[in-house]
Parts: C-alpha cells; structure tokens; sequence
C-alpha cells in the first residue's frame, strides 16, 4: 500500500474515533493496538503518538513520521486547529477530497488496461515483422525497393496506433475529469455537511488549493462575497460554472439553505457520473478495437498482401 493510501486510511480511523469522543491521543493509542490495522497504519500511529507525547502538533507529528510530502497542502490548518471537533471536520474533508481524485485515477486506470495491454502486444508484433523479416517467405521475392517499401507499411501501421492510442486516452482523461466548478461544488456540498459557513468553506479551499488559476478564482470568489454579491452573480461574472451548475447555483437566491442545493447537484450529478462511466465502459472497447482492426488493416496491406500483387 502507499503512503499516500496509509495516510488517508488512517486519517478516516481518526476522525472515527474522535466522532465517538475520544481525545485525538487516546483515538491513536487505539489504532497502535488494534488487530485489524496494516503495518503501515500501525507504525505511523506509534510514531505520531510518540510525537504527540513529546509535545508536538498534530501536523508536525505527521511531517516527522515520514509523511511531510503527502500531507504538505493541508499543512496550514492541520497545524492551526486546536480542538479535535475541529480536526475531526478536517480530516473527513482531507480524506473525501482526496478519495474522490483517486476514484477518478482508478476509473481511468481500469478503462486503460486492456488498451495498454494490446498496445503492448502490438508492438511485439511490429518489432517481431522488422526484426525477423527475413523469416517471411514474401521478402524472399523482392528487391531491396520492395522491402524497404514493406518496412515502411508495417511503420506506418504502428504509428497510426501510437497516434490513434493517444487520442483515445485523451479522451478518456477529460471524459472522467471533473471540471473545476464541478469540484467546487461538491467540496461546498462536503463542508456544508460539516456544517462550515460559506466564508469559512472558501477560506479552507483557498488554504489547501496549490493550483494559480483555481486559486484566482477562490479568492474572487471569496473577495466578492465579501463585498456583499451573490453567489449566483459571482459565478455568472467569472464563468467558471457550466449551463447545468449555473441553473442550481441560481436556486440559491431563492432559499436560505444554499446547502439543500448543492446537496441536490451532488446527488443528480453522482448517478450521472455512474451512468457515464457505465457507458464509456460500454463503448471504449469497442472503439479501441476499431482502431487496432485499422492497424491490423494497414499491417496486412503492406506486409503480406504485397506477395500477392507482387
């Protein structure tokens, strides 16, 4: 298992124990003697108790267990809060934040496989034709022309596969992808349930937030409303939001719980991201197979047929 997975499996046996009240030493203490914790988990429970005892904050026991690189971003408010009300709420954020990007990594790893692993088997194939051309019966026929013209073929053919392969794992990265206003949306939709105000929920995006351009747009965001505008007109200004997030984001001039609406966008917007993915499941395969029938096509054409037009 990473560090990264420890760490996240960790943080969520954590904010557990802190949700059935236990103090954030005695919930560590809990996961260092547990049986069903991995060894990983268990060594970094020691090592952070350990550190907890001598004093240190909670961030900084993470940074001296070994794990200063995968939890660097969330650095400022682990570090700045006291409670561990507090610190339970920013666990389950850091742990849905960061499980929602890994489910979209493994929807686009488990789409690009079988594509990778054909991709593979092609290029044997090719370098197997170069390499040995000489075993094939057809270039015993012909003239150093001919055969360079054959190499050429079989070339072609692999570069239409390289090329055609990267504009089908393109298009699977931005079909899967979550646009920056769909990002948004559910991180207010998370902080919301933990009960966080809008301005307080912008303030801890803008403090874990790496990205220039997403972090523009945070503090805009952020600096309008505290000019005393809308959400609703803010998002039409910036034009971060798609047709689909604008008409929710426009039911918050309406209603005093703008969290019921983002709840609502999170709901619709998680079954048709089921729906999409059953589909690309559905029809990528059948495409990637299009495309290597076209290789296998150009293949034939320029290594074998040549024998018989010859």
């Amino acid at each position: 298992m990473s560090k990264k997975l420890i760490l996240l499996d960790f943080f969520e046996e954590v904010s557990k124990l802190l949700k059935c009240k236990y103090s954030l030493l005695k919930a560590i203490s809990l996961l260092e003697t547990s049986t069903s914790s991995k060894n990983g988990k268990i060594k970094l429970a020691k090592d952070v108790k350990t550190k907890l005892e001598e004093g240190f904050d909670f961030y900084s026991c993470i940074c001296l267990a070994g794990y200063e690189n995968q939890v660097e971003k969330y650095g400022w408010f682990l570090s700045s809060e006291k409670s561990d009300f507090h610190l339970e709420k920013i666990l389950d954020y850091i742990v849905s934040s960061e499980k929602e990007k890994l489910e979209v990594k493994k929807n686009i790893i488990s789409l690009c496989v079988y594509p990778i692993f054909v991709i593979l088997a092609s290029m044997i194939l090719t370098f197997y034709l170069i390499k040995n051309k000489e075993n094939f019966f057809a270039f015993q026929f012909f003239e150093n022309k001919s055969e360079v013209n054959v190499l050429s073929g079989v070339y072609e053919a692999f570069g239409f596969l390289t090329v055609y392969s990267l504009g089908y794992f393109i298009g699977i990265y931005f079909l899967l992808r979550a646009d920056f206003g769909k990002r948004l949306i559910f991180n207010l939709h998370f902080l919301f349930q933990q009960k966080y105000s809008l301005k307080n929920a912008f303030q801890l995006m803008i403090m874990s937030e790496k990205n220039s351009r997403n972090l523009y747009f945070l503090q805009s965001i952020q600096n309008q409303l505290g000019e005393g505008k809308d959400f609703f007109t803010i998002g039409k200004s910036l034009r971060i939001f798609s047709r689909k997030q604008m008409s929710f984001i426009e039911k918050t001039q309406w209603t005093k719980d703008i969290s019921k609406v983002f709840s609502d966008y999170f709901n619709i917007e998680k079954k048709a991201e089921k729906e999409k993915m059953e589909k690309i499941q559905k029809y990528s395969e059948a495409i990637f197979i299009f495309g290597v029938g076209i290789y296998l096509l150009i293949l034939i054409k320029n290594s074998i047929l040549v024998f018989f037009t010859y």
